[in-house]
């Protein structure tokens, strides 16, 4: 009896110590992917077994097509050292660093990582702040803003997706984003973006309680229409942010469900948007200004 007492004790605390990695045996990370007023669907990333690959040990990473987990693919490997994650991707055939979690505020983060669509192109991020979230089943777990949309969760990964890092460096004509992430069957994250882990749509449908908004011209040169699921009962309140965190302006008391953006001070390049109902945050995205 003592013995089997130990043997759980010992793997419990097993299991408490490496979900403290993100590369680990079983985890499963759902990544939404939506055109700009187009269809909506899902990959499913999952760590199944290792590999060694010129004399280095990896964890191998399939990408899976569908909620019914068929046409399983291998996508690459992973491997972490000292809180450093790196991604071997196979279809480029070069390894880089994906994650750094040893990072300090005002640090420097720049990859290669061709897991994305910049074509090789230097993806560079700054630490803006470091501040702690609890996961599903309770941990605490320190989370990373390096601007340009771009926050990770330490043993969760990029909140755009596992292999998404810096992907708004690379375009806004889509929207990324980690609807779950699962460790050993049990569910550690769900997005706020969404009710479930799998979205699949073939249109601009209402596909969860914080839906995108539709933002046409994006990217736009002037200004643009921001359209979204008004309604009259309630008081809404758009924030406009630009690739450094900074609140550049605010729209106060919208009543209608479409809302003109002009440039007038908004530089070049990406912006963030946050839309508020009442005082709650409902849904957040980016445009770009050409």
């Amino acid at each position: 009896m003592k013995k089997l007492l130990l043997i759980s004790i010992l793997l419990t605390l097993r299991i408490i110590t490496n979900s403290q990695e993100l590369v680990e045996e079983t985890k499963v990370w759902n990544n939404v992917e939506c055109m700009n007023s187009g269809p909506c669907w899902t990959y499913t990333y999952k760590v199944i077994g290792d590999t060694t690959i010129n004399l280095i040990e990896y964890k191998k990473l399939y990408i899976i097509n569908d909620s019914l987990k068929s046409g399983r693919g291998l996508y690459g490997a992973l491997r972490e050292d000292g809180k450093r994650v790196f991604l071997l991707n196979f279809f480029y055939g070069t390894e880089a660093i994906l994650y750094d979690f040893n990072l300090a505020v005002g640090d420097q983060f720049i990859t290669t990582s061709s897991s994305n669509d910049c074509f090789g192109y230097p993806i560079e991020l700054e630490v803006i702040t470091i501040d702690t979230v609890s996961l599903l089943n309770g941990e605490q777990r320190r989370r990373f803003n390096l601007g340009w949309g771009e926050i990770w969760i330490e043993s969760i990964g990029s909140l755009n997706g596992i292999n998404n890092v810096g992907i708004y460096q690379c375009g806004a004509d889509m929207f990324y984003d980690l609807s779950c992430c699962h460790l050993y069957g049990e569910k550690i994250f769900q997005s706020t973006e969404f009710d479930h882990c799998y979205v699949n749509t073939v249109g601009y449908v209402e596909i969860s309680k914080k839906t995108k908004p539709v933002i046409y011209p994006n990217p736009f040169s002037e200004f643009t229409t921001f359209e979204f699921d008004y309604s009259s009962s309630h008081v809404y309140r758009l924030q406009i942010i630009n690739g450094l965190g900074q609140l550049i302006q605010t729209i106060e008391s919208i009543n209608s469900s479409k809302i003109i953006i002009e440039r007038n001070q908004l530089n070049k390049g990406i912006h963030f948007y946050k839309l508020f109902k009442e005082n709650e945050e409902i849904v957040t995205g980016i445009f770009v200004v050409k």
